[in-house]
């Protein structure tokens, strides 16, 4: 009897990708799920998607980007906010036809907070020929009767015999389903499709899985055959044409021992009894943060924070949690708490401080995770006082306020308000600077006072104003004869103070007072360093004025740690006064401080006083002072 040959069709896929050697791992989430297409109806929309629930319902998306880069190297859509047609896919708009554009998706998931990226490529639609330019695409709608019958694929014939040893494909896009039954470990079901080899050719799948050994023979009977209900990996072969026919559906196989992740694994995949047609395909279990908590949030209040998170997938457990405040850097104060409940408060948390926000699971299973939940700020600290703050007279009408910043202000951002005014007067100068000089101009005569404090500032939230310091002020006169002597004024320790008062020849300056508010008052005459001082102790000071110089006096038996306000008054000839005053305040340690304020100015006559100042002559207060001899300086002091 003639050896019967059955002829039958080898089916040969045809498509624009790539032959593919050898599969993609399987892993969650799957490169592989990141898909592309483009719309034929304009050829330049790209929709892009990435499922990740549908291969483990536990698991969330947390992000999904997508972009696409030109043959120009130009981005698009690189940032949010982006065009949605539902939540799972991003919608790009390509910028010119017939180019090649590279698609790039990136996504975190819940149990994978890892950023993964995947690059495609996709060409633009083609332009319409210079001879056609209105040319569209056509639609047309055939009824199903006339498609069932044409070919899937494009179709070579050969003769193969039925017991060949001719070794087919095996099993397609495999890929896994994955549900975690515990914190360690996962179930697994496998889905595939079909080679696209004649059906009467494919008699079973099987599946080696290196965990454990395992091996499941996937069946192909013929329609009319009994099957035990028992088996899932039966399947006819009328169904197996079926799935072939149709790219959207897969089978399923499903391993029956669990998997441990992380963890690597293989499944090696053939058809029939095949030896040397077979895939290797790797299974990558990551390190699924299963006891995360979920949906945490950070509350930042000022100087309190509030920590909440949901329950995380406990299977069957319960859980207990310690959550820490951590200053970055060591910078501030550490806080924790533990609590069996799902939120926890922190109160008395360092000022403008970086803070981490930690949290630690413990469940009943043994196993802890630790999770940072995120970074946040604390409000800014309230300002101290700004540190001593001078005034002087620049030139008439112009006035310099200067001053040095307050302790502790790392972590703040900081500006200072300064206002200033006539005694019994509403011509207030006021405003702000990050500086710490300003100059106000157009100052009328008088005594102008000014005060300087500082506001602190954290981004998100309300600004902090500090307390004002001590006032001080400056008498501006109508006119000044020459110019303001430098005063310089060097803490030489703690209960010691350098005064040195450099004053010009011809400068019109008669006498000087000084004073330590509240606490001493002396007064000389700048002539000769003969002439005597007059001090006056107030409040029972202890306070020693020793003369070094004719301007130049130690202050001695100083309180530590005590600021002082050094008022210096130049007395003029014809009754004009100028008043200048410094703040001097302790340094926290230094032994040395050295406040150096150089006051000069040229002051313009008023008319009147220009005459009055002109009709005395020098060699009349000469004659006059031989005869009347030292008592001047009171006379002037008491005018």
């Amino acid at each position: 009897m003639p050896t019967r040959c059955l002829y039958v069709a080898l089916v040969v896929l045809v498509t624009i990708a790539d032959v593919v050697l050898s599969q993609a791992p399987i892993t969650w989430p799957d490169p592989r799920h990141f898909k592309i297409s483009l719309e034929r109806d304009d050829g330049l929309t790209v929709t892009a998607t990435w499922q990740v629930e549908e291969y483990c319902h536990q698991n969330k998306r947390l992000e999904f980007k997508a972009f696409a880069t030109g043959p120009d190297g130009l981005k698009i859509n690189n940032e949010p906010p982006y065009h949605y047609r539902n939540e799972n896919n991003r919608i790009i708009e390509l910028k010119s036809r017939s180019a090649k554009y590279i698609v790039t998706g990136t996504t975190k998931t819940l149990f994978d907070p890892r950023q993964i990226t995947v690059n495609l490529t996709v060409v633009s639609g083609v332009e319409s020929e210079d001879y056609l330019p209105d040319l569209k695409l056509l639609k047309f709608h055939l009824p199903q009767k006339y498609l069932h019958d044409l070919p899937d694929y494009f179709v070579n014939t050969a003769t193969i015999q039925k017991d060949s040893t001719f070794e087919l494909d095996p099993p397609q896009d495999v890929y896994g389903k994955l549900t975690l039954v515990s914190p360690e470990k996962a179930s697994l079901v496998l889905k595939f499709r079909p080679p696209a080899s004649h059906p009467e050719l494919i008699n079973s799948f099987t599946f080696e899985f290196s965990n454990q050994n395992e091996k499941i023979i996937y069946k192909i009977k013929n329609d009319g055959v009994n099957t035990s209900i028992d088996e899932r990996h039966i399947i006819t072969r009328s169904h197996l044409i079926h799935v072939q026919e149709n790219p959207g559906i897969a089978l399923e196989i499903f391993p029956q021992n669990n998997f441990t992740y992380p963890g690597n694994y293989t499944v090696t995949v053939y058809t029939n009894d095949a030896w040397q047609n077979k895939h290797i395909i790797p299974i990558i279990m990551p390190n699924f943060v299963t006891l995360t908590p979920r949906d945490s949030k950070i509350e930042v209040r000022e100087h309190s924070a509030t920590l909440s998170w949901g329950e995380p997938h406990l299977f069957g457990s319960s859980c207990n949690y310690l959550a820490s405040a951590k200053p970055i850097g060591d910078k501030g104060i550490t806080l924790s708490a533990s609590t069996s409940s799902r939120s926890v408060d922190f109160n008395n948390l360092s000022p403008a401080t970086e803070y981490n926000f930690i949290l630690k699971t413990t469940c009943s299973t043994g196993k802890s995770i630790i999770t940072a939940l995120g970074t946040r700020k604390t409000g800014p600290r309230e300002p101290g006082m700004v540190r001593n703050l001078r005034i002087r007279v620049v030139k008439a009408g112009v006035i310099e306020l200067s001053w040095d910043p307050p302790q502790f202000m790392e972590g703040d951002s900081h500006i200072y308000n300064f206002a200033c005014k006539h005694h019994h007067a509403d011509d207030r100068h006021s405003g702000q600077t990050p500086n710490t000089t300003v100059t106000i101009e157009n100052v009328a005569s008088g005594t102008f006072f000014c005060v300087v404090s500082t506001t602190s500032s954290v981004k998100g939230h309300k600004e902090r104003r500090g307390h004002e310091c001590d006032a001080v002020s400056v008498y501006v006169p109508s006119n000044l004869i020459s110019s303001i002597p430098t005063v310089s004024i060097k803490r030489k320790s703690k209960t010691v103070i350098d005064l040195k008062i450099e004053i010009e020849e011809e400068s019109g300056i008669i006498g000087v007072t000084v004073g330590v508010d509240p606490y001493l008052l002396f007064s000389f005459y700048i002539e000769t360093i003969s002439n005597p001082i007059k001090i006056t102790n107030l409040k029972n000071s202890n306070i020693k004025v020793e003369r070094k110089g004719l301007t130049n006096f130690l202050l001695t038996h100083l309180t530590e740690d005590k600021t002082y306000a050094v008022t210096v008054t130049y007395i003029f000839f014809a009754s004009e006064e100028v008043k200048n005053t410094y703040i001097i305040t302790p340094d926290c340690g230094e032994e040395d401080q050295n406040h150096t304020m150089k006051l000069s100015f040229v002051i313009i006559f008023a008319i009147i006083l220009f005459a009055l100042v002109v009709g005395i002559s020098i060699w009349q207060y000469k004659k006059w002072r031989s005869k009347n001899g030292s008592p001047l300086l009171g006379y002037v002091l008491q005018i």
